[in-house]
């Protein structure tokens, strides 16, 4: 799937429900649809649209983690997003991540 674009991890929430809805998408490779992840900011909005619908999710935790570190996968009561891509560009021998939080 990443081959097409950004991958929703199988098992997580669909956008806008509770829990950890994860996303992963190449950042060198196969359209470098996350190449510009790593220059988002805190409190920056990610607008995730399901068909017509659009929800929007607020970053708040930005971590470079080493591809080992599963914790990104936990689930969460609260509804938010997690967004993966590997990191640094061309080198890949870490993980980016960004997670938001759901706010309307």
């Amino acid at each position: 799937a990443l081959k097409l674009g950004v991958g929703h991890r199988v098992g997580t929430p669909n956008p806008g429900a509770r829990g950890n809805m994860i996303l992963s998408g190449h950042n060198d490779v196969y359209g470098e649809v996350f190449k510009n992840l790593e220059f988002l900011g805190m409190n920056q909005d990610i607008l995730i649209y399901a068909g017509e619908r659009k929800f929007r999710y607020v970053t708040r935790v930005r971590r470079i983690v080493p591809p080992t570190d599963l914790s990104p996968l936990n689930p969460s009561r609260e509804p938010i997003v997690t967004l993966i891509t590997c990191w640094p560009y061309r080198v890949d021998t870490f993980r980016l991540i960004v997670i938001g939080e759901l706010v309307e």
